[in-house]
């Protein structure tokens, strides 16, 4: 008895490893894409999406860069959160829009196991080292006051002369934002965030954009093909896992946030 539980377990793991190299086996492309961590080492990361913890440890691989949610705070400070509201991954309420940053201090982000707090942008673009990119998804929505507004859109853009070695990826759904935001800084780069690829192409064509940030399950091979004939890049985004890397690898991307960087570092022989 003894003997078929230690061949069973032997066979288990012999599996297992077979499995694992087969499912991690590289992905040979011939232009790799930038690879960004989604929000830092991403949504499965025992830290909160965006904390300065989540991100130093997405820098402890080789990447080219992180994503993060840009909001404002009533005292018009860059904020990196992703949720509308407070309430939902912090012990405080309202929006990022209604608090000063004295009173964002008091709010934590709590696990089973760590506490973390909200940085300001600038907090985490001073704690990088080296030449990173820095895809700033623009959450932020307003209807009043428009002087809020303006700040963000003057504060977004003056990121690019503070910070000249670093390079800024602009993502947003509101053609306007992303247009504002250009209109303060020529050299911005700008993505239409997106789920209907035949409207954002013309919408990012005839507006001059860079390119589309896109969810790898609403985007075909034809669409890929469609980006790039009309010279737009392209950003994929929701990648989760071992097979959702692969997929979104074998599409030939410019750009992939995942939230799985161990496993496309490997796809891509890096780890």
């Amino acid at each position: 008895m003894k003997l078929q539980i230690t061949i069973r377990f032997v066979a288990a793991v012999l599996l297992a490893v077979v499995v694992h190299s087969f499912l991690h086996r590289p992905v040979e492309i011939k232009h790799p894409p930038l690879i960004l961590g989604h929000g830092g080492s991403g949504i499965r990361s025992a830290y909160h999406l965006n904390s300065l913890e989540s991100i130093h440890r997405a820098f402890a691989y080789p990447i080219d860069g992180i994503e993060l949610d840009v909001q404002i705070t009533a005292d018009t400070v860059l904020v990196a959160f992703h949720d509308p509201t407070l309430s939902t991954t912090t012990n405080c309420k309202g929006r990022i829009s209604e608090m000063t940053l004295e009173n964002l201090r008091a709010c934590k982000q709590s696990t089973w196991f760590n506490e973390t707090s909200i940085s300001t942008v600038e907090e985490i673009i001073d704690s990088v080292d080296g030449n990173m990119i820095f895809s700033l998804d623009l959450k932020q929505t307003f209807v009043k006051p428009e002087r809020l507004r303006r700040s963000y859109i003057k504060q977004l853009a003056f990121l690019i002369q503070t910070y000249p070695r670093h390079q800024f990826l602009f993502e947003s759904p509101d053609i306007q934002i992303l247009n504002e935001i250009r209109t303060e800084s020529q050299s911005a780069n700008l993505f239409l965030l997106t789920e209907d690829v035949d409207i954002a192409v013309e919408t990012a064509r005839s507006n001059g954009l860079t390119g589309l940030s896109v969810n790898l399950n609403a985007i075909t091979l034809h669409d890929m093909e469609k980006i790039k004939n009309q010279n737009l890049q392209i950003m994929l985004w929701g990648t989760g896992s071992v097979l959702s890397n692969r997929d979104a690898l074998n599409l030939e991307p410019d750009i992939i946030q995942t939230d799985d960087i161990e496993s496309i570092m490997k796809l891509l022989k890096l780890n």
